[in-house]
Formats: structure tokens, C-alpha cells, sequence
């Protein structure tokens, strides 16, 4: 059996960034996925061209046969695993192939994010090419100040700066693994799909590296960027053995069992965003915010035949429950309850039954269009009202398909409103969603000069009062209050629609 024992060392930036672009060290498939913004990228470089203290590394030598977290084959041999800092490794890797494109002033010493007024000053030079040796030779012959150049040189030294490293040796993957939670726990803590995917990756090798992260990464790609690991890993566990009543974890079930039931979560899902588009016309979830409404919606799709789908009653549960707001509390709870009314012979019933235990009816008043632009569940709520009356842009007339173009519109304009009632115009009442040309055309023009100038049914079609004297600031206040009672009535009218033989 090996000595265990922990190794310091120190090594140079630029030795450690060689290793980990050859793959000498590499992460592990338990590892959290690289989650760092490239806001904190400026911040990294600043402390090591400032000579700070940057935390220690910690690796974990080894020769067993592990999965690292890239799709590709298991790692064999002598290897260094970063068990802790990969986000700063990965990160510094980034800003020297000039990924994550951090600029330096040489004159003030400060570094930030490239953005357009730096790429119009000279005052400003990329990292990546400083400390890339023959371009930084191309910078030094524009260079005619001999303070900047050696400020230019101060930076490159950050290559030659020396990481502390802790070096776990003699120790297995189990205790690698354990180290890594720990650590965690005991800093920034992870998040629970991290601490899932880590247990998972723990007995099912490969799933992580080879099915789950490239899927959900395909997922993120295409604007379902809510939908975690934690999501797909209960549909996962619920597929694989729905006869339980309580959570299945994927580590307790078998390989081959867990890797039928992620096919089958990877089909389901798609047809659900499918589903999500022909039925919201949403292109992504921008405003769908809570994944968890989708996780019953996925076990529907994989447990219905063709003749058994009932799309449209689920739309109306969808719905209803995003305006109750039913995963913002106890959100395990109610997810549990409703895969529980999954396995009934009328799902949509037992899940509607379950959105009524905390009220007497589901019948939506103008006191749940209250809200402001945080209450994700009404606004999303408000575009199904509105969709429902056609939803058409206010200058072109198509329909708008909430996507990367189509803009939250302030009705009665942020401008309009004095500094302290401007948080008031962010109530849910005052958004209609318009292209974003539209929404620029508009600019921050007084509601009665450009309402008068669009079509009535293009406003009827987005719940807008027709009453041109409520088209001032000053009656803000009867305006919304108007317009909550268009929504409330268009909204019920809708799910009414959607469950028409459900007591609602």
C-alpha cells in the first residue's frame, strides 16, 4: 500500500499553463465544470503582476486509469489531477491565448475587460501579447518611453511567478474526491448538482464526461441555459426507477440501468423544447426562468404515447404554476409531489390538485400582475396573456417570438418618472414585447405621442388600454391598474383554453 503523504512545491505560471494545455495536468470527471465570469479574469492578472498571494493549488498524483473531465479516453500513467484551482488555471490559460481578452495600461497600471473605448485608445495593450514573446518584440519597437517599456516587462514577469502547489500522493480517486467536496464545503461552497455530478462520476465513469456535460452544454448553447444538471438528474433517477417515492440518487442505481434512463432523459427533453416552442413560442428561457417547471414536463414526454399526450393541459398546468410561483418555496417538496402525480392516470389533474393545496382556486386576480420585473412567474404570465391576443409588434404587426430580438418594452417610459417613482415603472403591468428595432424607434417618446401612431388591435393584441387618457405618467397608476385587468382577464381566458374540462 503507498505512503500517503502531501508534497509542497511551487511552480511557474508558464510551465503550469504548458502542462495543462498538454494534458499533463488535467481535471478529473468530479469536478465542477469551469464557471469563473471573465470579469474576475483582470482581477487574477493584477494580483500576480502585483506580486499578491494567490491560493495554493491542489493536485493529486496518480497512476490509476481515471476519467478526466474532457470527452476524451481515460488518462493512464503518472498523472497530476487539479483537484482545487482549476477556475484560476483555466482562467490564466485563457488571458495568454487571448480568449478572455484582457488589456493593460501601462501608464496607470491597471488592467480591465477589452471593451470599445479601449480599442480606440493606444493606451491600451493586450496582455496576450505581451506575454507572447514575438509579439511583445512587435510592441517594443512602437514603444519610444522607456518607463512604459519597463512597466511592459514587469508584466511578463508573471510568467516566471511561482504558484504554491499541495500535491497529494499515495492517496485513490475516493479520497481525491472526498478532498475536493471538502475543500469546497469549506470555501465557496458547491452547488448541489456539482456535489451530484461529483458522486455520479464517482461510480458511473464516463457518464459525466462523455454524455451529461457535452449534452447540457448543447442545451446552454440553444438559450436552455437554466436547465442544470441537477434537473436532468432527477428525471434521470425517476426514469430509471419510478416505482420509489422518495429521490433517487444515480449513485445507488446501476451503470446500465442509469445510462438507458439518460437516453431516454435526453430524448424526452428535446421534445420538450419543442414543446416550449410551439406552445410559448419561446426560443429559449428568458422568460420560462424556473427549469424545475420543466422537470415534470420531461417525465410527461418520456411516459406518454403519441395518443396519450395531453401538450395542451400541460401548457395550462406550466402556466398556472409559474404564476403561483409553486417551486419558490419548499422547491424539493413540490418537485417531489409532482413526479408523485406523474405516475397517476391523470397527471394533470394530480398536478393541478397539487397547485391547490395552498389556495382555494387557480383563478389568477389582478393582484398577481403586482409584481415587478423580479416576479419572473408573472411576467412570463403576462406574455402568455398577451400572446394570447395575438401578441403583435407595435410597428411591424408579426408576431413576436421571444428570442434574442424581442425586447421588455416600458409602455410608459423609465424617463417619464421622476428618480425616486422610477422603480415604479418596472412593474409588471408596464412591459409589453416588441423587436428590439422597435424598441429603439420608440426610444423614450411620451406614451401619447407614440401609441396614437399604432394600430388598435396591434395594442389590443398586447392587453394595452385603448383609453388615450390613460396614456400619461401622471395616470400611471390607472393605467396599470387598467392594464392588470386586461392581462388577468386574458390569462384565465387562456388557461381556461388549455384545461377546459378542469375545475380550475
Amino acid at each position: 500500500m503507498p505512503t500517503k503523504r502531501l508534497k509542497i512545491d511551487r511552480v511557474k505560471v508558464s510551465e503550469l499553463v504548458e502542462q495543462f494545455k498538454q494534458g499533463r495536468l488535467t481535471i478529473p470527471e468530479f469536478q465542477r465544470g469551469y464557471v469563473w465570469k471573465p470579469g474576475k479574469a483582470p482581477k487574477l492578472v493584477d494580483s500576480l503582476y502585483r506580486n499578491f498571494p494567490i491560493s495554493a493549488l491542489l493536485m493529486w498524483e496518480s497512476n490509476e486509469s481515471v476519467r478526466s473531465r474532457s470527452t476524451e479516453k481515460k488518462t493512464s500513467g503518472r498523472t497530476h489531477w487539479l483537484i482545487d484551482g482549476q477556475q484560476r488555471v483555466t482562467t490564466l490559460t485563457k488571458i495568454i491565448d487571448g480568449e478572455i481578452a484582457v488589456v493593460f495600461n501601462p501608464t496607470d497600471e491597471e488592467f480591465q475587460l477589452e471593451n470599445a473605448a479601449t480599442k480606440q485608445s493606444n493606451d491600451w495593450l493586450y496582455v496576450a501579447e505581451i506575454l507572447d514573446k514575438e509579439e511583445y518584440r512587435k510592441i517594443r519597437q512602437r514603444i519610444r518611453n522607456d518607463k512604459i517599456e519597463d512597466t511592459c516587462d514587469n508584466l511578463r514577469n508573471i510568467l516566471d511567478y511561482e504558484v504554491p502547489v499541495v500535491i497529494m500522493e499515495g492517496h485513490t480517486a475516493d479520497e481525491a474526491k472526498l478532498a475536493f467536496q471538502r475543500i469546497n464545503q469549506q470555501g465557496t461552497k458547491l452547488k448541489l448538482d456539482e456535489i451530484a455530478a461529483a458522486d455520479v462520476a464517482a461510480k458511473h465513469s464516463g457518464l459525466i464526461a462523455d454524455n451529461v456535460v457535452p449534452f447540457i452544454d448543447q442545451l446552454h448553447i440553444r438559450g436552455f441555459d437554466r436547465i442544470n444538471q441537477m434537473h436532468l438528474f432527477r428525471v434521470c433517477g425517476f426514469i430509471a426507477n419510478p416505482d420509489t417515492r422518495s429521490h433517487v440518487l444515480l449513485r445507488t442505481l446501476q451503470t446500465k440501468d442509469v445510462k438507458q434512463a439518460w437516453e431516454k432523459t435526453q430524448k424526452a427533453t428535446e421534445k420538450v423544447i419543442n414543446f416550449v416552442l410551439n406552445q410559448f413560442g419561446l426560443q429559449d428561457m428568458e422568460l420560462l426562468r424556473s427549469a424545475s417547471l420543466l422537470v415534470p414536463a420531461i417525465v410527461l414526454f418520456d411516459k406518454w404515447s403519441v395518443s396519450d399526450r395531453d401538450v395542451e393541459g400541460l401548457a395550462g398546468w406550466i402556466a398556472l404554476a409559474s404564476i403561483f410561483h409553486r417551486y419558490s418555496g419548499s422547491s424539493e417538496t413540490a418537485l417531489d409531489q409532482d413526479l408523485q402525480a406523474c405516475k397517476t392516470s391523470d397527471p394533470i389533474g394530480a398536478l393541478l390538485k397539487n397547485l391547490r393545496q395552498r389556495r382555494q382556486n387557480l383563478t389568477v386576480t389582478p393582484a398577481n400582475f403586482g409584481g415587478y420585473l423580479q416576479d419572473r412567474g408573472a411576467l412570463f404570465a403576462a406574455y402568455l396573456a398577451c400572446r394570447h391576443r395575438g401578441c403583435k409588434d407595435f410597428f411591424t404587426g408579426s408576431k413576436s417570438l421571444v428570442n434574442n430580438d424581442i425586447d421588455q418594452h416600458h409602455i410608459l417610459p423609465r424617463a417619464g418618472f421622476s428618480k425616486e417613482e422610477r422603480r415604479h415603472s418596472d412593474t409588471i403591468a408596464n412591459f409589453a414585447f416588441i423587436s428590439s428595432e422597435t424598441n429603439r424607434s420608440i426610444g423614450d417618446a411620451a406614451p401619447s405621442t407614440y401609441l396614437v401612431q399604432i394600430k388598435e388591435s396591434y395594442l389590443e393584441s398586447q392587453c394595452i388600454p385603448l383609453n388615450k387618457e390613460l396614456w400619461d405618467v401622471e395616470r400611471a397608476d390607472d393605467f396599470w391598474k387598467t392594464r392588470r385587468e386586461l392581462l388577468t382577464e386574458s390569462f384565465n381566458e387562456y388557461v381556461r383554453e388549455k384545461l377546459p374540462r378542469r375545475t380550475l
